[in-house]
């Protein structure tokens, strides 16, 4: 019971990350294309595993910093990419600015 308890509270957290994580332009420009450029901003330097996790969804066009440029991101990788506990902030390239 206790294990079936912190599965479910686990799946909830992991919608709430992915609805504070992905902002409202990105959510809408994959309504309208199904794909999208990202900018995946982690609050910390990225280590060879942060690379690899993107690597195995989407197209890296460059790493600054602690920034993920991604290319043609489809919905449901967004939504994995948001479920990270470690990631700060998903959205479109034009979006970000020096924060």
């Amino acid at each position: 019971m206790v294990i079936v308890s912190a599965l479910l509270l686990w799946q909830v957290a992991q919608f709430f990350f992915a609805s504070v994580h992905v902002s409202e332009k990105v959510e809408h420009t994959l309504e309208e294309r199904g794909q999208a450029n990202v900018v995946v901003v982690l609050p910390f330097t990225p280590e060879r595993f942060h690379s690899d996790f993107f690597t195995e969804c989407c197209s890296i066009a460059r790493v600054e910093g602690t920034r993920f440029y991604l290319q043609g991101v489809s919905q449901s990788d967004v939504r994995h990419i948001g479920e990270q506990f470690w990631v700060k902030r998903v959205a479109l390239w034009d979006e970000i600015g020096d924060e």
